[in-house]
């Protein structure tokens, strides 16, 4: 599975309240107990999620209504599939109880103040990965309060759900193969990358400074594993082993990322984090 998670995280608060409730509350049990096994593939779905009950199955594009329920966020029920087929509005929130599947072969992008599930929320399955973009982004500053815990704003959470993210699988390093130097525009990898014309990568840092680090887009393949890249380098990056910079690729289909904004009293980011509760 490959997934990126580009979040910056404040969890102290969060993380009081998870600790305050794991007495109270025990390991979580998801809501419906239903997993769709005919859908996800053999050994996706856990133990506590062996009800094989009839859902229903309908496209978001049919069943999606433009009023939430007192501006809280909307509900995907127990008993109930949602195939997302279509990029929704701006959500004031999304609470799965039953099952969310991205529907493969359009590009989703999914926009809501906060996320959180207990039941299913899937994209692929386990014998075919999902081919499409698909991208999250917690917005707003709606926060999320569930089973006695207050999960803060701009929160993935999940609380005895299951979140199945299956997205095209690509090699996701390599090193650089000679240095570069500041104002460079070209950079070569070390060994065979499959990474196409367009991916974002990031350089590492060769010195004692990690704020040297650098992210750039492959623009141009000018020969074997030897690319143009969409900016001249800031700072040199040792290609020399055994100090060869590692080179990553940040570029995925699936991406969970959030609106960061500014806390008035501090001037602190407040941006997306992702809690996994009890489960």
């Amino acid at each position: 599975m490959k997934l990126i998670l580009i979040f910056v995280v404040h969890a102290s608060a969060v993380w009081n309240a998870l600790h305050d409730s794991r007495g109270k509350l025990g390991d979580a049990m998801p809501c419906c107990e239903i997993c769709d096994e005919d859908l996800l593939g053999p050994g996706v779905c856990p133990d506590s999620m062996r009800d094989r009950t009839f859902q229903k199955v309908v496209r978001w594009s049919e069943w999606y209504q433009e009023e939430e329920v007192d501006g809280t966020g909307i509900v995907i029920p127990c008993g109930l599939r949602v195939d997302l087929d279509v990029s929704p509005p701006l959500l004031n929130g999304l609470y799965v109880r039953g099952h969310l599947h991205v529907q493969d072969g359009v590009d989703i992008s999914l926009r809501s103040d906060f996320i959180y599930v207990c039941g299913v929320l899937s994209a692929g399955t386990s014998t075919s990965a999902h081919q499409s973009k698909f991208e999250v982004t917690l917005t707003g500053m709606h926060t999320v309060e569930e089973s006695g815990i207050d999960y803060g704003v701009k929160a993935f959470a999940v609380f005895g759900g299951l979140i199945y993210l299956r997205g095209i699988e690509k090699q996701s390093w390599t090193f650089l193969k000679g240095s570069v130097y500041p104002g460079d525009t070209k950079l070569k990898f070390q060994n065979d990358v499959d990474w196409p014309i367009g991916s974002k990568i990031v350089v590492a840092s060769t010195d004692w400074d990690a704020e040297q680090t650098e992210e750039l887009d492959l623009i141009e393949s000018v020969a074997h594993n030897y690319y143009v890249v969409s900016k001249p380098f800031q700072f040199a990056h040792s290609g020399v082993p055994p100090t060869a910079a590692e080179v990553g690729l940040l570029s995925r289909n699936i991406r969970i990322t959030s609106v960061c904004d500014v806390n008035k009293n501090d001037q602190r980011p407040i941006c997306g984090h992702f809690v996994i509760s009890h489960t």
